[in-house]
């Protein structure tokens, strides 16, 4: 998937995304840290390691994140530490049925928390991809997850410290595409050996019509 050039006018957000603001009766559940491996949160999964839901976030230094919508946020942590080759990032799944040839806007809110003094900025990643299961590792550190064959929609630089930044993505769907999992993740090049947090919130999508501008 390719980044559009021409101008966007979009409808309203369509309800494409199911429980957007990570809401779930059945949270707390038996492993909180865990909620997205153990089905605490309803229509998503993990993609890698133990992503997890939060009514409120802080590590020491920094100010504390509340929701931007609902009672909770999802938090995917980042960690990497080049000295001993470890590195995780965890990584959120929904399965999203997108049709091939259409445009659509993904957007959501997203904040950073790092430990202080440290503020090294995330990579944040959207991308939709086919083929991945629940499969969380808790404690086992190694490779950084890989991108799997997909269609990569955001790649940048991200940081916003206290506070939700809006994220707004316009992208068409490749004719030829079979991707239906909507995925997302950091990645932290802190060779310091700090783990980073990128919280995600109020999920939305919807269909785009185009229209060229004259000149």
């Amino acid at each position: 998937m390719r980044p559009e050039t021409l101008l966007a006018q979009c409808l309203p957000p369509a309800p494409a995304i199911v429980n957007g603001s990570f809401e779930s009766g059945d949270y707390p559940c038996t492993a909180p840290l865990d909620a997205f491996a153990y089905g605490c949160v309803d229509d998503w999964f993990a993609g890698s390691q133990s992503p997890t839901i939060f009514e409120e976030f802080s590590v020491a230094g920094s100010s504390t994140v509340t929701p931007q919508q609902g009672d909770y946020f999802a938090l995917c942590a980042a960690y990497n530490y080049p000295a001993t080759h470890e590195c995780f990032h965890e990584a959120i799944v929904q399965e999203l049925d997108l049709i091939p040839g259409l445009s659509y806007r993904l957007q959501f809110y997203a904040s950073t928390v790092s430990p202080y003094p440290y503020d090294s900025p995330l990579e944040l990643n959207v991308y939709f991809t086919s083929g991945l299961t629940n499969a969380p590792t808790t404690s086992d550190l190694g490779l950084c997850l890989s991108l799997p064959s997909g269609d990569l929609v955001y790649s940048a630089s991200f940081e916003s410290y206290g506070g939700w930044t809006l994220v707004d993505i316009t992208f068409q769907v490749p004719d030829n595409s079979t991707a239906d999992q909507l995925v997302v993740f950091p990645i932290s090049y802190d060779e310091a050996a700090n783990s980073y947090y990128l919280l995600l919130d109020n999920f939305s999508i919807g269909l785009c019509t185009y229209s060229d501008l004259e000149a």
